[in-house]
């Protein structure tokens, strides 16, 4: 049976009928410019067309640093049974779906209330009818959350490049990770591959996705991440880059694979440390001199 997800919504505020988020990494341009396409979150041929082909990649790693971490896939029809994931920047539940198919208990959280929408209505009575039990989906921000429970994984897939403060979000998905637990992210590394390809290349030439999606100055390398991460006691185990490979037959195409080229997209996962203990102040208070009788 599904377990109820604590949160905390103290930072949410509501202006004219629209969440408003204060304290919070989200990036309300951001909010605003994925809304416009959510109707076609999950058109396979639409706006989302690079997520939905990268995405059996991103869930197979996943899955795979998952049952060598934390001892999962005893199950072969479930191999994610018992886990509890917490998806940041779900959308529409591109990954939240398969992960809850593998069994996982999954948590989608997104600030794009229209992406939730469609979440949800899929989830009541569309295709992902079937995973009431271990999927489901909070509208919000990450932060609203860090009151609450500490999931076994976070996943943050294709999100950071989209945050306000990306130190200040990394450390939200260390709050909310148990320690042991696996925080794992995907994003694309801030090189002149990254550049060219992705906003040049993808977007202003091939239109594979709209225009202004990404930001250059938003990207992160993976040892400015990793570095991050470690700040807020996470240990990255291991770091792949993600790249698209053509396929020529039946029609020419591409799938994408996993590479150590990490030069385009890359995805990480790492573990989260135990919190450390605060240390002990010293006693400096001198103990009062007894009183003599008279």
């Amino acid at each position: 049976m599904r377990r109820a997800t604590r949160i905390a919504l103290s930072s949410i505020k509501y202006q004219k009928g629209q969440v408003r988020f204060a304290h919070s990494t989200v990036d309300e341009d951001e909010i605003g410019r994925f809304a416009r396409i959510t109707p076609q979150w999950w058109d396979t041929n639409g706006p989302m067309k690079e997520l939905h082909s990268m995405n059996p990649v991103r869930i197979g790693w996943i899955r795979n640093l998952i049952e060598r971490e934390l001892g999962a896939g005893a199950k072969a029809a479930s191999p994610l049974a018992g886990i509890r994931i917490l998806d940041i920047g779900c959308g529409a539940g591109i990954a939240s779906e398969p992960l809850a198919r593998l069994g996982a208990e999954v948590v989608g959280v997104d600030a794009n209330s229209a992406a939730i929408d469609v979440a949800n209505n899929r989830l009541q009575t569309g295709p992902s009818s079937d995973l009431k039990n271990n999927l489901s989906f909070i509208c919000g921000a990450a932060e609203d959350l860090t009151e609450g429970e500490k999931f076994d994984v976070v996943v943050a897939l294709e999100i950071v490049e989209h945050v306000s403060n990306v130190d200040a979000f990394v450390k939200t998905l260390s709050q909310l990770t148990r320690p042991g637990g696996l925080v794992c992210m995907s994003t694309i590394n801030k090189t002149l591959l990254s550049y060219s390809l992705g906003i040049v290349f993808a977007e202003r030439i091939a239109n594979m996705v709209p225009p202004g999606t990404h930001d250059w100055n938003k990207f992160i390398s993976p040892e400015d991440l990793t570095r991050s991460l470690r700040n807020h006691n996470v240990v990255v185990a291991e770091v792949r880059g993600m790249h698209p490979k053509p396929v020529l037959t039946p029609c020419p195409t591409y799938e994408w694979g996993i590479s150590s080229d990490l030069s385009l997209n890359y995805i990480l996962g790492g573990i989260r440390l135990p919190d450390e203990p605060e240390p002990e102040l010293p006693i400096t208070t001198k103990p009062r001199a007894k009183r003599k009788q008279k």
